[in-house]
């Protein structure tokens, strides 16, 4: 059974809120931007480099590749 689409619409219900993704050894902390089939698109929270400010780092994630993920 493929999940991937049910887990993209519940993403999708989530835009603008922060959650947590755990990816391999990873974990970041970003805020949902979109969900497809197949991807998800997030803001990386805490991506300044170097304590200078903030970027609006945009992470592509495989929903293949997530381990979990956990709604803040």
């Amino acid at each position: 059974m493929n999940l991937q689409p049910t887990l993209a619409n519940t993403l999708n219900q989530l835009f603008g809120q922060t959650i947590e993704i755990a990816i391999g050894n990873n974990l970041i902390e970003a805020v949902v931007s979109f969900a497809g089939n197949e991807i998800l698109a997030v803001v990386e929270l805490g991506t300044g480099g170097y304590g200078y400010g903030t970027n609006n780092l945009t992470t592509y994630v495989a929903l293949s590749a997530v381990d979990f993920i956990r709604i803040l």
